[in-house]
């Protein structure tokens, strides 16, 4: 079983379906179990819902997103050709779609930017290290940003296209009107969310005295208050 989490919601999946739980409490919001002689090949959670990719005996394939609150079905299309893991729903679809990243609208699931538009082809990537997030308000104005390999991208939610990218360790910190917070090489450097301009750097992460190597494995930056917390493989680190 795999759990995920959005922030407003928590999903616990298997093969044969998915529990949608509250962040809060105990209780369940919905389930969805996908049909007889189906299972659920990839899952990813977001500001925007759950998007789902459904693998059946008869070798076709679907690629579906679920209301977060409602379990009410968005839409419901036939994936793109090759090996498909789901990455996100914040603000755009994202998809690995063999060594490239695809982008697809969270409205209808068309498609919005081909690969080659937002990821070096050469790239090669494990969808379990790939992460998204969407630097904003969910109903508002925002930015969504994809870590892949390494690079953070920042996305155009209405055209898909690439607004930016920087080699980053993980996904920032959301600082709000001030910006969004990425870890560069030991840095901590504010961005601005749509245009990637660098707004301040500071050396926090050498002031607190990081052993070298802390910052392994890091995929996501959280702000708690005046604190930055790492999640990293040797667990959270904070710094402030």
């Amino acid at each position: 079983m795999s759990l995920f989490g959005s922030g407003t919601a928590a999903v616990a999946s298997t093969p044969d379906g998915i529990a949608v739980l509250d962040a809060v409490g105990n209780a369940i919001r919905w389930r969805y179990n996908p049909p007889q002689g189906c299972e659920l090949a990839s899952i990813a959670v977001g500001v925007n819902g759950v998007v789902v990719l459904e693998s059946c005996t008869t070798g076709t394939t679907w690629l579906a997103e679920f209301d977060l609150y409602s379990g009410d079905q968005q839409w419901r299309v036939a994936p793109p050709p090759g090996e498909v893991s789901v990455l996100g729903a914040d603000g755009v679809v994202s998809l690995l779609v063999g060594r490239e990243l695809l982008i697809l609208s969270v409205r209808d699931g068309s498609l919005l930017a081909n690969p080659g538009a937002v990821a070096d082809s050469g790239l090669v990537e494990s969808p379990s290290s790939a992460v998204t997030m969407f630097a904003g308000q969910a109903a508002g104005r925002g930015t969504p940003l994809v870590y892949l390999s390494g690079t953070l991208y920042a996305i155009d939610p209405a055209s898909g296209a690439q607004l930016w990218s920087v080699t980053a360790d993980g996904l920032p910190a959301d600082n709000g009107d001030a910006g969004i917070v990425v870890f560069e090489a030991g840095d901590a450097v504010t961005r601005d969310p749509l245009t990637g301009r660098e707004l301040s750097r500071s050396d926090l992460l050498e002031s607190a005295g990081s052993a070298e190597g802390g910052l392994e494995g890091l995929t996501r930056i959280e702000r708690a208050g005046q604190v930055l917390v790492a999640d990293t493989d040797d667990g959270l680190l904070a710094y402030g």
